[in-house]
């Protein structure tokens, strides 16, 4: 199966209490914010779109359309990373309520009776564009704030990777994994930065995992001991060494990505750069030998800026996903 359908790719946040908030993820599809097909629930009992006590979340690859004049909701925080486009007319009311739109974010579209109103004040008004960063309301400060998350076999292995953008009294983070999503086993822990506001990447390998598919989710635990769990990540390993990559260095220069691709496959492998808001700088195929292993260089027609950047690898019907930072 294509990984884009099992990854909940690019963005999530950990919820503030254990089993008290529901957080919807958007798919990198997009669509309507009152459709249930637009989101991806994580907590969430019943619950298939946007509602009270919900965190909504709106990564980089999607484009979520509000299309309804929205009840006033309840304890209600919305992270934009990609793009919040509004119908014309349309709005969000919230209360209490908080919405950030992160740098490569934006809110735009409809027209200037398109609002986000916020216990009854408005704090945007439709027909322009805002980019962000830029944050209304007043929202809870979240233990962590989780930018990426990805979990893929690396030969007989998988390798974890996440990033954070911050972190609040986080002692430690734990890789669990599962064959059937209720019983879970820890594969690997590693401390958390404590406090910080810069972005910080991480990475766990997990050298016994379960053959076939199985999936994986991290923890993360306060120093008083609270802990609260990111959304399942899935991951399928064979007992045979398979289609893996690796890019380096990690963070880049930006003039250069190097690839390391084990069982590299016949055929033509599409390499896909995109920055953080889902836009593609470049692409470019590479005639694929049938290598147990090979490495080989990009050049961008322009060195990349400072920032995250998404590298799609796409071999037959699947894709794999990676990050670069460039520094």
């Amino acid at each position: 199966m294509n990984k884009r359908l099992l990854l909940f790719f690019s963005v999530l946040l950990f919820s503030a209490q254990l089993g008290a908030v529901c957080t919807m993820t958007a798919k990198c599809t997009g669509g309507n914010w009152t459709s249930a097909s637009t989101w991806t629930p994580s907590g969430c009992t019943g619950i298939t779109i946007p509602t009270d006590n919900c965190i909504i979340i709106i990564p980089a690859c999607a484009t979520v359309t509000m299309d309804t004049n929205s009840t006033e909701y309840s304890n209600m925080e919305v992270y934009v990373y990609g793009t919040l486009d509004f119908d014309n007319g349309q709005k969000l009311n919230m209360c209490a309520g908080y919405i950030k739109v992160f740098t490569g974010g934006r809110l735009t579209g409809g027209t200037p009776g398109s609002k986000i109103d916020i216990c009854g004040s408005t704090v945007w008004n439709g027909g322009t564009t805002t980019n962000g960063i830029v944050s209304f309301g007043g929202g809870t400060t979240l233990p962590v704030e989780l930018i990426y998350f990805d979990t893929h076999a690396c030969g007989t292995s998988v390798c974890a990777e996440w990033t954070t953008a911050s972190e609040q009294n986080n002692n430690l983070f734990t890789l669990e994994k599962t064959r059937n999503g209720i019983d879970f086993e820890s594969a690997g822990t590693l401390p958390g930065a404590g406090n910080s506001s810069s972005v910080l990447n991480y990475s766990l390998e997990d050298t016994n995992p379960y053959e076939g598919q199985s999936y994986y989710r991290l923890m993360q635990t306060d120093f008083n001991g609270d802990h609260s769990y990111s959304a399942l990540s899935a991951v399928d390993v064979s007992a045979e060494a398979q289609f893996d990559f690796i890019v380096y260095p990690n963070p880049g220069n930006g003039n250069e990505i190097l690839f390391n691709i084990s069982a590299f496959p016949e055929g033509t492998l599409q390499i896909v750069v995109k920055d953080i808001a889902g836009k593609e700088l470049f692409s470019q195929q590479i005639e694929a030998g049938g290598k147990k292993e090979s490495v080989f260089s990009v050049f961008p027609p322009d060195r990349l800026s400072p920032g995250m950047y998404m590298i799609t690898v796409t071999c037959g019907e699947k894709s794999y996903y990676r990050k670069l930072l460039v520094s």
